[in-house]
């Protein structure tokens, strides 16, 4: 798994860099008032990654952590009351 952490967010640093400095090229040399449609995809593009990256590693991960991390978000009531015999008890395999 760490493999994959690894040269996920390594791929994501280098496509947000290639990002910027493609917006940066393309606002100092045809201006920000210029910018064509490809621009604003690409701009979407580099804020949509880091979403898409964290729901890929969810999927690979597994849903044991997404339950724990689920979890941490319940009122303390509602810990108090689950069994560990339950298929709600998170445990990481």
């Amino acid at each position: 798994m760490g493999d994959f952490v690894t040269e996920a967010f390594t791929l994501l640093a280098i496509a947000l860099v290639l990002i910027a400095l493609r917006t940066y090229a393309r606002s100092t040399s045809a201006g920000i008032r210029n910018f064509q449609i490809d621009d604003y995809l690409m701009l979407l593009a580099g804020v949509s990654q880091p979403f898409l990256l964290r729901a890929d590693l969810d999927s690979r991960i597994g849903p044991d952590v997404v339950l724990l991390r689920s979890c941490m978000r319940w009122r303390r009531q509602r810990r108090i009351r689950l069994e560990p015999s339950s298929t709600g008890w998170p445990t990481i395999a």
